[in-house]
């Protein structure tokens, strides 16, 4: 059972830029998020969220959010020191299964895997998103670079999720090679 033991949240931005977060890119133009940051341990986090819109012909200030929260972390959880960073970016009924692919992929550990040993090239972060996806998340302002931040790892994968989705009923189908996406999807 989770719970929220106490929590202090200060906004500095509006909470119409929250709405479009994860968004779909079709429908809300390509204002997305560029950067995130975390910090994080299995009872207290504090995760800051940057919103820089990706460059447009207009000039458009960068806003920061700050959420404080003290958070449980359930039992069985496998990632448990990332727990709170899956929850500010992934719904609820999709947290058990992203810890696990977590998990599967990296064993909570944030790995770049490369043949070449550089980024951009091969498998990136805690999701290991691989470098194959990185023109469909440079649309989102997101990098090779950006995937060795956790948060923007854990950021990517949603989307890349999202994405899947949409194109094979699956959300879990890029991470097939480490588990199951049809039995996460219909389990």
């Amino acid at each position: 059972m989770r719970c929220r033991v106490a929590s202090l949240m200060v906004f500095t931005v509006a909470a119409a830029v929250v709405a479009f977060q994860f968004a779909d890119r079709s429908i809300y133009g390509t204002d997305q998020f560029r950067t995130v940051t975390t910090s994080s341990s299995t009872t207290t986090s504090e995760v800051v969220i940057t919103f820089t819109p990706i460059p447009t012909t207009t000039v458009v200030p960068v806003t920061t959010q700050r959420i404080k929260t003290v958070v449980t972390v359930p039992d069985g959880v496998l990632c448990p020191e990332w727990w709170s960073t899956l929850e500010a970016f992934w719904p609820e009924h999709l947290l058990r299964q992203a810890d696990q692919v977590m998990w599967a992929e990296t064993r909570c550990q944030n790995l770049h895997r490369s043949d070449v040993g550089r980024i951009g090239y091969g498998d990136h972060g805690l999701f290991q998103v691989n470098a194959i996806n990185l023109d469909y998340l440079a649309g989102w302002g997101i990098t090779a670079d950006d995937l060795m931040n956790p948060a923007q790892n854990v950021v990517a994968a949603r989307i890349l999720y999202q994405w899947a989705d949409r194109q094979y009923g699956c959300g879990w189908q890029p991470w097939y090679s480490s588990v199951n996406p049809w039995q996460l999807c219909n389990g």
